[in-house]
């Protein structure tokens, strides 16, 4: 069930008709040499259960296009409808070959000046060798390809995450989302629209970017009661983490104090004057709290070196891999 079709020799998309074109197109297709692009047979626009726009065969016959389902055409409209929005040239159903003569075919292919992405939809399993193997072709013609594929299972009872997305293999599941009716990506908590257009914008990043050196920039927070160190009354103020930032200043997240390094890191190479003129105490990665060992989140007194009550901030351990994040 193709986006695409011919009209009259020309090309035309259906995500590119508003609701009152579309039913002008219906009414008065007949009068006119409606074609399927996929083998130029005669062409009937149609609009799914799910509401979209699309052009069948006429007749049934050879077509070397494959079926979809009502779901697949869908998501399909929607990726095409966002891109297009975004100012990329979009073209559905697009053929292609990597320079050694394999053929590909693109659910949606963005192109804008030198960049090129294929959005594919993957609605059925599909092994992650096959992912791999059609992910390949696409790096050897020099277009990114994003996968989005569907999740099994429920937001009640949980999803089941079939695959790791990487720089290499972006891939992103879907859901259908019962409350709303709307398709979502859970892992970003947006519809597929919303989406579509950060990532075609570039609020989609994958980050860090192999070998890029991060900034750590040290955060703290004062403290509530007691407001002053219990023996000689200076104010203080305690670490709570560090925010790892990139080169360009995206911030990729907030490590706790009390993850794994976190103290050691900020013990290692932030000098205790360097706290000490910002108003924190010492920080120590060592420190016996209810006789465990527990990092001191900078309560010991800048003035009088004085412990005070050994505050713990929690022990949650995170690895920083190459991440996709998205930044408003």
């Amino acid at each position: 069930m193709p986006l695409r079709a011919r009209l009259n020799g020309k090309e035309i998309a259906a995500y590119s008709y508003d609701d009152r074109a579309w039913k002008r197109l219906k009414a008065a297709y007949r009068k006119n040499r409606l074609q399927m692009a996929c083998c130029d047979r005669e062409a009937v626009p149609k609009t799914s259960k799910l509401g979209t726009q699309y052009f069948a065969h006429k007749q049934k016959g050879d077509c070397p296009t494959a079926p979809e389902t009502k779901e697949h055409l869908y998501l399909k409209d929607l990726a095409a409808r966002a891109a297009a929005k975004n100012g990329w040239q979009v073209e559905t159903e697009s053929v292609g070959q990597t320079p050694e003569g394999e053929e590909w075919s693109a659910d949606v292919l963005c192109s804008k000046q030198k960049s090129r992405m294929a959005i594919e939809i993957q609605w059925s399993h599909q092994s992650v060798e096959e992912y791999e193997r059609r992910q390949r072709k696409y790096a050897a013609s020099n277009v990114l390809g994003v996968w989005l594929y569907r999740l099994q299972g429920s937001k009640q009872k949980g999803y089941k995450v079939e695959l790791q997305d990487s720089y290499e293999l972006p891939v992103f599941g879907i859901a259908h989302d019962r409350q709303t009716g709307e398709m979502r990506v859970p892992k970003f908590r947006t519809g597929i629209e919303d989406f579509v257009s950060g990532m075609m914008s570039g609020r989609l990043k994958f980050s860090p970017k192999p070998g890029e050196v991060l900034t750590a920039q040290v955060l703290g927070a004062a403290v509530g009661e007691p407001e002053t160190c219990w023996h000689c009354g200076c104010p203080m103020k305690y670490v709570t983490g560090f925010d790892i930032v990139t080169t360009s200043g995206d911030r990729l997240r907030f490590a706790q104090f009390g993850e794994d390094g976190v103290a050691e890191l900020i013990e290692r190479h932030v000098p205790d004057h360097l706290l000490a003129s910002l108003g924190y105490g010492r920080v120590s990665s060592r420190y016996i709290h209810q006789n465990q060992l527990a990092p001191d989140c900078g309560l010991t007194c800048r003035r009088c070196h004085r412990n005070n009550s050994g505050f713990y901030c929690g022990d949650k351990s995170y690895g920083l891999g190459s991440k996709p994040v998205f930044f408003g």
